[in-house]
């Protein structure tokens, strides 16, 4: 392993992210040839791990923020991925990317101002038969029901004033991490409410849709500043 994988993989590890890589790199199901798909790619850090770990894959990252894009081409070439994981400015919902056999979204399906029902649509047409969508998601804990109700007052009272609060806070945690573009383009997310949640209604909503959660596990919760989330791995029949 080179110097620059052995880099990102050790930024992933100290994020938490381990167990999504290998949720992603399990649900490629040993195909010879994978293309997978991340929603929400940031600055590219999974992405570029995953090109280390399955050197066959095909690989795209798609996101709103010009900044991640640019932070994410750039960490590419300097990993020596460019030619294979490639990033894209895009809206995920109004952008079609199938047929994918593993598309990953870490935290970002509640944030992307859809519905469930169409999105999880969306989702299972992207999806190659027999693909995985794997994705975290908040559920309906305690922690998450008052954060919503902090963040709700957050709207009521937003201005220059607390997005610079944000902001300040955002560099004190993130120094070295993000470039301050990538942490302005955040601040929105300290106002967000999600569009669901996992709970019973949305898991009938999943299986509407035509995919079937075969994993499912409580991940860590390491921030107080966001929502508890649950990792799950729905499959789309062959």
């Amino acid at each position: 392993m080179d110097a620059p994988e052995f880099k990102e993989l050790r930024y992933l590890e100290a994020g938490d992210k381990t167990a999504l890589l290998d949720a992603v790199a399990g649900a490629t199901g040993g195909r010879p040839s994978p293309r997978i798909l991340e929603i929400g790619c940031g600055s590219g850090g999974v992405l570029l791990a995953l090109a280390g770990r399955i050197p066959e894959a095909a690989l795209l990252g798609v996101d709103i923020s010009a900044a991640n894009i640019s932070e994410a081409e750039r960490r590419a070439r300097e990993n020596g991925h460019a030619e294979r994981a490639r990033f894209q400015l895009a809206d995920y919902l109004a952008t079609p990317l199938g047929p994918c056999d593993v598309i990953y979204a870490d935290s970002v399906l509640h944030l992307l101002g859809s519905p469930a029902s169409p999105l999880l649509r969306k989702l299972s047409g992207d999806l190659a038969p027999g693909g995985s969508l794997v994705c975290t998601l908040p559920d309906a804990r305690l922690f998450n029901r008052v954060l919503w109700l902090l963040r709700r007052v957050f709207r009521l009272l937003r201005c220059k004033a607390l997005d610079a609060f944000f902001l300040f806070l955002a560099k004190s945690l993130h120094a070295g991490t993000y470039s301050e573009a990538q942490l302005r383009d955040r601040i929105p997310y300290m106002y967000i409410l999600p569009a669901f949640r996992l709970d019973a209604a949305l898991r009938r909503q999943i299986a509407a849709a035509g995919l079937e959660i075969v994993a499912e596990t409580l991940l860590p919760h390491v921030s107080p500043g966001q929502p508890g989330h649950r990792l799950l791995v729905c499959r789309k029949p062959s």
